[in-house]
């Protein structure tokens, strides 16, 4: 504040540092034909701030508060859809953003989408209320490999609003997907929901969940492969299997088998310190550290035929211990 001199400030695309090297490199404000692609948020107070640029691949979910007249309301810009979607996004082309979706709220809080989103609703005063009136914006952006954004679209929330009211909340989400990805779900922002998954991944993908095997108290370990279940944040999860043993079986094949049973096929190597922690933040990922506690066990086989074995077997097989600090 000190240096630009008060709440808001002009924010230009000439005033950015942009990297030429690359097209739309991380965290750099996504441009329009008339500045950025602008996502309103709270600066120094709750009020709204329309100055606050949308940075390419930083998922982002902000609200503030917007003073409102009902008598004016058909000419506050920031109630109108048109405020949202009237500039293109400037990429290798202009990229316009489409209406995705447009859910109408009605006063006592009930949600209805409509039907077709071909219709703009403009903002109007109906009486004693104002109508369609831009309660909530979600962009959705889809970018190539390369960093370059081939589509842009915006689902809206619409309500009415009273004529005692003299504010109204808005609430604003952007978020990136790569071209022929699924989108990455987050699980809070910034620190996790408690319920969420626990976010996690690999070095070279961290777009995954840490998960646990998913059981019943009949369920065959040897037949439990593929079925898991996510790590949910707050909650203390316990899983396992029964295990039964016969004299054709070999005890180390065996252990290693346990052991992918109860890792799944693909264990993370990190977890994510946020619910909104992004891939390229390699201090917002936290690696997994193994311990590995094996015992000697002497396993005797259900039929007479055979020897005992004995091998690295868990005495218990009450699946991986995770603690997470």
């Amino acid at each position: 504040l000190n240096e630009f001199g008060g709440a808001t400030f002009s924010a230009e695309p000439d005033t950015w540092n942009l990297d030429t090297d690359a097209q739309n490199p991380y965290g750099v404000p996504v441009q329009t034909e008339d500045a950025f692609l602008r996502l309103p948020s709270p600066v120094v107070s709750s009020w709204c701030s329309d100055v606050n640029p949308a940075g390419f691949l930083v998922n982002q979910a902000t609200k503030c508060i917007r003073p409102v007249s009902v008598e004016k309301c058909d000419s506050i810009q920031a109630l109108s859809m048109l405020f949202y979607i009237n500039s293109s996004i400037l990429s290798v082309f202009q990229v316009n953003i489409t209406v995705q979706s447009i859910v109408v709220q009605s006063l006592n809080g009930m949600r209805t989408l409509l039907s077709s989103s071909d219709v703009l609703r403009l903002p109007m005063v109906l009486g004693e209320l104002c109508i369609n009136a831009v309660l909530g914006v979600n962009y959705h952006i889809t970018y190539t490999d390369t960093g370059e954004i081939i589509e842009a679209a915006a689902a809206f929330v619409l309500g009415a609003i009273s004529k005692e009211a003299l504010s109204i909340e808005q609430s604003f989400e952007i978020s990136f997907t790569q071209e022929n990805t699924q989108p990455v779900l987050l699980s809070g922002n910034p620190g996790y929901v408690v319920g969420l998954p626990v976010r996690a991944g690999f070095r070279s993908s961290k777009h995954s969940q840490l998960t646990i095997l998913h059981s019943t108290s009949t369920q065959d370990c040897l037949a439990a492969q593929g079925a898991r279940a996510p790590v949910l944040f707050g909650y203390n999860m316990i899983s396992g299997c029964k295990l039964r043993i016969t004299a054709a079986m070999k005890c180390q094949p065996l252990a290693q088998t346990l052991l992918d049973v109860l890792k799944g096929q693909s264990f993370p190597e990190y977890v994510a310190s946020f619910g909104n922690s992004q891939a390229q933040d390699v201090l917002d990922w936290v690696p997994i550290t193994q311990l590995h506690i094996s015992e000697q066990v002497k396993v005797k086989p259900l039929s007479s035929a055979g020897s005992s074995c004995s091998g690295n077997l868990p005495r218990e097989l009450s699946g991986d211990i995770l603690p997470l600090y």
